[in-house]
């Protein structure tokens, strides 16, 4: 029996170990995800070092001004240009509306500072208005928009340009009056306004271009008298004034014009007589006009010595009354200046 007993004791113990295990095994907490990285990165070393890393993104940088020095001042008044003349359609525009300096864009020309100092885009298909932004351009110093279908009015904005000397505006559709502000452009040495359809009357303030070598007129609608304060122009070589629709006398003032070589006056509706001082004067078309040549204060002494004395019916009269020059009439004399010196009659 005690046997027995023994036996019975052993069984209870060994199920009392099996129980314990068990609820051991249990009680037992989980792995953590962290835990698991951490014994598979332990476990596989070589799958964690070849692991694809995330791409880095770089970000983008956009260039300022100082940067790329493309941003020049002027660059908005050649953008205005642009957009108001059908710049894509031009015959030549390479590199406008790019980033390359505005010296590198197509008919324009810069300083060492990078500012604009010509626009040369004559004959290049230019159409539309020609914005007043470009009164901006205060470097400019020449400007050349011939040859073009540019229309409306010569904005008053470019009698700010005073850096111009060369401005040629010929040959496009050009109306409206000419601006008195272009007369405020004292370094202008050539205005070539010609064949447009520009109207009213010559500003007298082109009288005050000072420096104004050449000034071109002609073939538009100008009306009303040439006026005499274009004799204040000492510089001016070359008036060219035909075509038009002007009126009244020949200034006399215009003999005055020492430099004057071509003066070019035809197609007008003009009257009088044309200054004596004109007579031996620059080459023109004065022989068109239908007008004789203004007496001097001599020739005046001589008509009327002619009419009180019957000139009509003298035994001789040649060239008397007529446009030659006075050394030509009969029985007068003149010295090296046209100065009457001697009557034989």
């Amino acid at each position: 029996m005690r046997r027995a007993v023994s036996l019975a004791i052993v069984a209870i113990a060994a199920v009392a170990v099996l129980i314990f295990a068990f609820c051991n095994r249990a009680a037992a907490p989980s792995p953590s995800p962290t835990a698991v990285s951490t014994a598979t990165a332990m476990a596989s070393p070589t799958v964690a070092a070849t692991a694809t890393p995330a791409p880095t993104r770089t970000p983008s940088i956009t260039p300022t001004p100082a940067q790329t020095a493309v941003h020049s001042p002027d660059r908005a008044a050649l953008l205005a240009l642009y957009n108001a003349t059908d710049g894509p359609n031009w015959n030549g525009n390479a590199n406008w509306l790019s980033n390359a300096p505005v010296g590198e864009w197509y008919g324009v020309t810069t300083d060492g500072a990078g500012r604009v100092v010509g626009l040369y885009l004559s004959d290049n298909r230019l159409s539309g208005d020609i914005p007043a932004e470009l009164g901006s351009l205060s470097n400019l110093e020449a400007l050349s928009l011939a040859g073009n279908e540019l229309i409306g009015e010569i904005p008053p904005e470019l009698g700010n340009l005073s850096s111009m000397q060369y401005m040629t505006l010929s040959g496009n559709l050009l109306a409206g009056e000419i601006p008195p502000a272009l007369g405020s452009l004292s370094g202008l040495v050539n205005l070539d306004l010609s064949d447009n359809r520009l109207s009213g009357g010559i500003p007298p303030e082109l009288g005050g271009l000072a420096s104004l070598e050449e000034l071109w007129l002609s073939d538009n609608l100008l009306n009303g008298e040439i006026p005499a304060d274009l004799g204040a122009l000492s510089n001016l070589e070359v008036l060219w004034l035909i075509g038009n629709r002007l009126s009244g006398g020949i200034p006399p003032e215009l003999a005055e014009l020492s430099n004057l070589e071509l003066l070019y006056l035809a197609g007008n509706q003009l009257s009088g007589c044309i200054p004596a001082g004109l007579q031996n004067g620059p080459i023109g078309d004065l022989d068109r006009l239908g007008l004789p040549f203004c007496l001097t204060a001599e020739g005046a002494a001589l008509l009327a010595l002619y009419e009180a004395t019957d000139g009509p019916n003298w035994s001789n009269n040649t060239n008397w009354l007529s446009d030659a020059p006075l050394g030509e009439w009969y029985g007068v004399t003149t010295d090296d200046t046209g100065r009457v010196v001697g009557l034989h009659l």
